[in-house]
């Protein structure tokens, strides 16, 4: 329940912060892939939580720079990146 809430937040916020741009389609996709990919919160349990997010509060609170919560958007954001030019290739066309 709780990502469905958190997911249609971020629809609306990238929505109002990205109508006026001339790449709001690209952005918003971006934006949202960006703030939605999921991380583990602790290894040892399977609790999930959005990973910019886990990385960023780790930082704040624990005060421990830890990649691992960044893996799963290093395999995300290039994925998204590459899917988004070939829209656009094919957009073109």
């Amino acid at each position: 329940m709780y990502w469905i809430i958190y997911s249609l937040s971020v629809i609306c916020i990238s929505y109002s912060l990205l109508r006026k741009n001339k790449f709001y389609n690209e952005l918003s996709i971006f934006v949202f892939v960006l703030f939605v990919t999921p991380a583990q919160i602790d290894p040892s349990n399977n609790y999930y939580a959005p990973a910019i997010w886990t990385f960023f509060f780790n930082f704040v609170f624990e005060q421990t720079i830890s990649i691992r919560p960044l893996r799963p958007l290093a395999l995300t954001l290039p994925l998204c990146i590459i899917v988004l030019l070939l829209y656009s290739f094919f957009k073109k066309r």
